[in-house]
């Protein structure tokens, strides 16, 4: 029981218009059966808005997973990466999850989100596009 029941198959995506600009915005599956499209979405792509669950007891685990993987396909990807759920998960170390990204990204600010909350997100997405200089 509490198993999860459905799953995103492809990719969800929207696009958002932030400060006069359309972005185009695309979610990836966390299956390690569908990291196929990793293939078909990373090439190409401005930069990386990573999400990790910071409830999880593996998030140091799932940061090095991800980051290698995304890196694999294009080692030159721009990351923002945001931890949510650090409000009732354990103690999770920002500055640990730093130490993770510096080996795979010269630059991937991190901080605490609220995946629920748009101005939350919004706020990493403009930490990227700064990030990029677009």
């Amino acid at each position: 029981m509490g198993e999860k029941t459905t799953t995103t198959v492809a990719l969800d995506y929207s696009f958002l218009r932030m400060d006069g600009s359309i972005i185009h915005l695309y979610g990836l599956p966390g299956q390690d059966r569908l990291s196929f499209m990793r293939d078909i979405l990373v090439p190409g792509a401005l930069g990386v808005m990573l999400l990790l669950d910071g409830s999880r007891e593996t998030i140091y685990d799932d940061a090095h997973a991800w980051l290698r993987s995304l890196t694999t396909l294009d080692a030159s990807l721009t990351f923002a990466i945001g931890v949510t759920k650090t409000d009732i998960g354990g103690q999770v170390s920002l500055n640990e999850l730093r130490k993770i990204a510096a080996h795979y990204a010269k630059s991937a600010p991190i901080l605490s989100v609220d995946a629920r909350e748009e101005d939350s997100i919004k706020q990493l997405l403009r930490i990227l596009v700064a990030i990029r200089g677009l």
